[in-house]
């Protein structure tokens, strides 16, 4: 790739400051209607509000229980409280459904605006009330009211499905609504719709008389839609030094978030402590399900006692039966615990055998189960049940974490249930062992008589009966006061209040910085979009990137198309460009005394004939005998009358003989100065062009004046130049500033490609006066006097 190539692939940002200073005014209504558009935005948008309430829950530092002696394994299904699974408790899908439920949200009641709609909270002057159990969800129903007294239903028609807000679901039934637009009805009639959707709008205490030609948009949301909505709109933050949760909601209306907040924390306390009591009853439960077994076997026990006693009339026991039946009370002892153990275990193995998630799953501290294993399997268990319904709400049953922690749960109940098997196999044996030990001590009883061994048994029973009894009453007592004193894990530390919120949208300065940059981001894709279109030549960078050909000189813009502009013998700046021209062509033709000069351009109107004749007068104004030809035969030359005569005769003329050389060569405006005319337009243009008797022509010219300027055809339209080019000493190339096309430089650069010994130059036509001022000597216009000095208007300041 050539350098000329390489400059081509880079960004020309050059060419986009051009285009946005040239079309400033675009810019600056993009830049005002993007902030108008913004202006709007933030008026009209809904704004939306942000409130907060901040909870305390008890963590491991702070977490004390009702009762500290109360079956010390009821702590073990929440020792205390993982601050990250309570934030995603707090909103998790059934929280927030109860909460939006008990709040009654379904039912949106909104005032039509022109731009937009205004959501009532608590101030809606009229409410539906629904007759049926079954409604329809996102039906709009526009109410007018009236007057007092009446107001106007419009209801779309289509087909709808009914949806029972009592069990959140929604019922195989569909209805068929008739449209109605604008039917009277009286506050309180009652309204059927379909046939199955029946209600009444009745008037409500907010009602006053300036709502009435006030339309009213009612609306029901099923819960569904509504918990996940606000499941999304809740965001709980966590205080890293502390155990203080923040818990914010946004919304619309103020009073309607705070209301859903101090719900929020409601429900969440009262259900964090029924769980808590949950377990204190399925204890008591528990422990009245093992008192009323044994109670039954005391009562009789005791009453066989005494009859046996009474018939017996046995009173006191020989200090011999004492020991025994010290000794036998003992091993029934240890047997009635193993046995209630062992009843445990087999609870546990029913339990672990169900879809139950330990929810009430009595603690085995209730019986004194103190085997390590067992206990530090079941608070895993409950905490993996815990993480299970935290996560199920916070994310999808389907991900990998969620997968992984079933599994885990799997694992730790097989692990469970094995353990407990062991511990029945345990128990089991514990039990034999001690019926083997006290079978030995009974035998002792052979000594003692037969009437006071049967008294030993009986009182035997009712002894250890009367223990396991008054243990159990023990627990049941302690359960009780711990439910009693079971208080709430958490509290509101600050509730939220009506007149404390941030508003955190519409966002001023994020519209207004969003729309800007939006308006940036347009302003330069349509620059980048009109440079890649436009193809014109603007600078003379432009020239430098596609051609290599010099760039002679420039010119600047006159103000008018006409070529009476002309230099004069003056310091004005035209006269100064032709003259650096002039001097610039010294050093191309290498001090040569005579020489031909020719002036063409790639399409017609790049000023070729104007600055051809500016370049002869200069000429001629210097002393030297100049001539310029006016070569194009294609189209008719209007001269003005006060410099050639009408009627006067041109080259095409003398080309086909009917005028001579002396005949057609006219005396210029000014001393030195001579032209020639095209004449009248030729048929065939291009054959008298490359005829013998031009080339004769151009060396008799070249013979009799010291400087022929040739003012050609375009070259990029037709070939009459490359006729003459062989003759030509200078070639100059017109290139006129927003006018020529930039794929037209590729002729200059075959031409010079074409011909590489001949000198090739462009002359940079019709700049403007900033452009003139970069070119010129130092930077500067050139101002000489002759001429009014080039000044910028205000907007190009900005644009250097």
């Amino acid at each position: 790739m050539t350098e000329l190539e390489e400059e081509k692939d880079l960004i020309d940002f050059k060419q986009y400051i051009r285009i946005l200073s040239k079309y400033w005014y675009v810019v600056g209504l993009i830049l005002i209607f993007s902030m108008v558009f913004a202006y709007y935005k933030i008026r009209y948008s809904t704004p939306i509000y942000m409130v907060k309430t901040t909870m305390h829950i008890k963590d491991k530092s702070s977490y004390s229980y009702g009762s500290k002696s109360f079956l010390e394994g009821s702590s073990m299904f929440q020792p205390f409280k993982n601050l990250k699974n309570e934030m995603e408790l707090i909103r998790s899908y059934n929280r927030i459904q109860l909460v939006v439920k008990e709040l009654d949200f379904m039912w949106e009641y909104r005032v039509k605006g022109k731009i937009r709609d205004i959501e009532l909270y608590k101030t809606n002057p009229i409410e539906i009330v629904c007759d049926s159990g079954l409604i329809v969800t996102n039906y709009p129903l526009l109410i007018t009211i009236q007057n007092e007294d009446y107001f106007t239903l419009t209801a779309n028609g289509g087909m709808y499905r009914l949806y029972d807000p009592v069990s959140n679901t929604y019922v195989d039934t569909i209805i068929s609504i008739k449209r109605d637009e604008n039917v009277k009805y009286r506050f309180g009639q009652n309204i059927s719709l379909g046939g199955l959707f029946n209600f009444k709008i009745n008037k409500t205490q907010h009602y006053h008389a300036n709502d009435n030609n006030i339309q009213f948009t009612i609306n029901a949301r099923d819960l569904h839609s509504l918990t996940k909505e606000y499941k999304y709109k809740v965001v709980v933050t966590e205080n890293e030094r502390s155990s203080i949760i923040t818990i914010s909601s946004s919304g619309s209306i103020i009073q309607k978030e705070v209301a859903f907040l101090n719900k929020l924390s409601e429900v969440y306390v009262r259900k964090e402590l029924e769980d808590k009591n949950q377990i204190a009853n399925n204890t008591i439960n528990f422990i009245d399900s093992q008192l009323k077994v044994i109670s039954d076997s005391l009562n009789n026990t005791g009453n066989e006692i005494e009859s046996y006693r009474e018939k017996n009339k046995i009173y006191n026991f020989e200090e011999q039966s004492i020991g025994i039946i010290t000794q036998l009370n003992g091993l029934e002892g240890k047997k009635l615990e193993a046995e209630l153990q062992l009843r445990y275990y087999e609870y546990l193995k029913g339990y672990l055998n169900t879809d139950k998630e330990l929810t009430d799953l009595v603690a085995p501290s209730t019986i004194n189960v103190e085997d390590p294993v067992l206990n530090q399997l079941v608070a895993q268990l409950v905490t993996l049940y815990q993480q299970k319904n935290t996560l199920k709400y916070s994310s999808s049953e389907k991900s990998p974490a969620y997968q992984t922690l079933l599994i885990r749960i799997k694992t730790t109940k097989d692990a469970l249930l094995e353990t407990t098997n062991n511990l029945v196999n345990t128990s089991r044996s514990s039990i034999n062992d001690l019926d083997k030990r006290i079978s030995k001590v009974e035998m002792q009883m052979s000594s003692i008589p037969s009437q006071q061994r049967k008294l030993i048994n009986i009182e035997r029973k009712h002894t250890i009966n009367d223990e396991i009894y008054n243990y159990l009453l023990q627990k049941r007592a302690e359960a009780s006061i711990a439910r009693a004193s079971n208080l709430p894990d958490a509290f509101t530390v600050e509730s939220p209040l009506d007149d404390d919120y941030v508003q955190i949208a519409p966002t001023v300065n994020k519209i207004y910085t969003t729309y800007i940059l939006g308006a940036v981001g347009l302003i330069v894709f349509l620059a980048v979009i009109y440079g890649k279109i436009d193809n014109k030549i603007h600078t003379k960078e432009d020239i430098i990137k596609r051609t290599d050909v010099a760039v002679l000189g420039t010119v600047g813009l006159t103000g008018s198309d006409s070529i009476e502009k002309l230099v004069h013998s003056g310091h004005g700046s035209l006269t100064e460009s032709f003259r650096s021209i002039r001097t610039n062509l010294q050093f191309v033709l290498q001090g040569k005394k005579t020489f031909m000069i020719g002036v063409t351009s790639c399409i017609s109107g790049d000023g070729k004939s104007f600055c051809s004749h500016n370049l002869a007068r200069i000429y001629a104004i210097s002393g030297k005998k100049t001539l310029l030809i006016r070569g194009d035969m294609r189209k008719a030359f209007n001269a003005p009358a006060n410099l050639i005569p009408q009627g006067s005769m041109g080259l095409s003329q003398h080309l086909i003989g009917m005028a001579t050389i002396d005949q057609i060569i006219h005396k210029g405006e000014i001393e030195n100065l001579y032209q020639i005319i095209p004449g009248p337009v030729p048929p065939n243009a291009s054959e008298l062009v490359a005829s013998q008797k031009m080339e004769e022509f151009i060396r008799i010219m070249k013979d009799k004046f010291e400087v022929v300027i040739m003012d050609s055809p375009p070259v990029g339209l037709v070939s009459d130049y490359m006729s003459v080019i062989k003759h030509i000493d200078a070639n100059l190339y017109i290139v006129r500033y927003d006018y020529t096309p930039k794929e037209t430089l590729e002729a200059i650069k075959d031409l010079k490609n074409k011909y590489p010994a001949q000198s090739h130059s462009i002359i940079f036509n019709g700049i403007t006066a900033r452009l003139l001022s970069k070119y010129s000597y130092y930077g500067n216009p050139v101002e000489y006097g002759y001429e009014p000095a080039l000044k910028k208007k205000w907007w190009q300041f900005f644009s250097k």
